[in-house]
């Protein structure tokens, strides 16, 4: 064993900020919210635009009852990071 062995942190990549990824996150933190608090995981989530979109008001926007905007959730918001 490396004498750096202690050092060496685990790595999870999440593609995606869909419902799948902030369940995938939130799935993770549950079950390794110590480790990812002390250093030991980092977890990385990739998503081509900076928030989620709650699709369940489509028909409102849709109908432009709702502004697009009031269904957008910032991606920090759904993945906070540990504290």
């Amino acid at each position: 064993m490396s004498r750096h062995a202690s050092a060496v942190r685990a790595r999870l990549l999440i593609l995606g900020g869909g419902y799948v990824g902030i369940d995938a996150y939130r799935a993770v933190m549950r079950q390794l919210g110590r480790q990812v608090r002390r250093g030991q995981v980092e977890i990385t989530v990739v998503n081509s635009t900076p928030y989620h979109t709650f699709h369940g008001f489509t028909g409102e926007v849709l109908g432009g009852v709702l502004p697009l905007e009031r269904t957008l959730t910032p991606s920090g918001t759904c993945c906070r990071r540990p504290a």
